[in-house]
């Protein structure tokens, strides 16, 4: 089986001759297979899911939408317009009936994804996943936080840039940012590159690129942005980067 650069999985078939009893003899003979009776997987011949895609915000135009989310305790949403070499994020009501969306950052790099701090009520903290430079080589992953202001009507605050983490990449940069339950950010990595891992890097724990980050933002130790939690599982791997989760991923595209 091979995945190829677009995800894609095919599968090499092979002659296989075929055994029958006179070679063994009946009683060595391969008993018939018994029916899958008990899947539940839906599709053909059956009838199709329940579930239908019904088209929302008809009235609302989005250049190339990548990525929308929820904002906590307002009624609206954030969306991602995902444009070549860069992009911008927007906020739309939630309303059906919605024809205008407002652009609360427009930076000169891509961006990949979008998270709130799970106190974002409160304090405002919304965290993106990037890339850039726009036509800058080298380009760089990173997790940055902005702040939302708290009172209406509850614009970004451009000033309030704050990085978090920074890696070189150019290519497979992952795509996903998120908290967990265990109030841990988590970040997914791809190997760098637009080829299948040149750098070789899938299977190493030196650096950034084909892992998951698992940081925590809230308790940040002595001159750092973050702290490495204790259970990471590479903090005592000697050339490990302890910020690492999990490894070997060459380009995982959200969580």
């Amino acid at each position: 089986m091979v995945r190829s650069r677009w995800g894609m999985v095919w599968v090499a078939l092979a002659a296989v001759p075929v055994i029958s009893s006179d070679v063994f003899g009946a009683d060595d003979a391969i008993p018939p297979r018994a029916k899958w009776t008990t899947s539940k997987v839906i599709g053909s011949p059956e009838p199709p899911s329940p579930y239908q895609t019904v088209p929302v915000f008809t009235k609302l135009s989005l250049e190339k939408p990548l990525y929308v989310r929820a904002e906590p305790g307002r009624d609206s949403y954030l969306a991602v317009e995902h444009q070549e070499n860069k992009a911008r994020l927007v906020r739309f009501r939630n309303d059906p009936e919605a024809t205008e969306r407002e652009i609360l950052l427009e930076p000169n790099r891509q961006l990949y994804a979008v998270t709130f701090h799970p106190r974002y009520v409160d304090n405002g903290y919304i965290f993106l996943l990037d890339n850039g430079p726009s036509g800058e080589k080298p380009k760089f992953n990173r997790i940055v936080r902005y702040t939302i202001d708290r009172q209406p009507p509850h614009k970004l605050l451009p000033d309030s840039e704050h990085v978090i983490l920074e890696w070189e990449s150019d290519g497979h940069n992952g795509g996903e940012i998120a908290f967990g339950p265990d109030g841990l950010l988590y970040c997914p990595t791809g190997d760098g590159t637009s080829d299948s891992d040149p750098l070789m890097t899938g299977q190493g724990v030196d650096d950034l690129l084909s892992v998951l980050i698992r940081i925590d933002v809230d308790h940040p130790a002595e001159g750092k942005n973050y702290a490495i939690p204790p259970d990471n599982p590479f903090i005592e791997h000697p050339g490990a980067r302890p910020d690492i989760w999990a490894f070997g991923f060459r380009n995982p595209w959200r969580i």
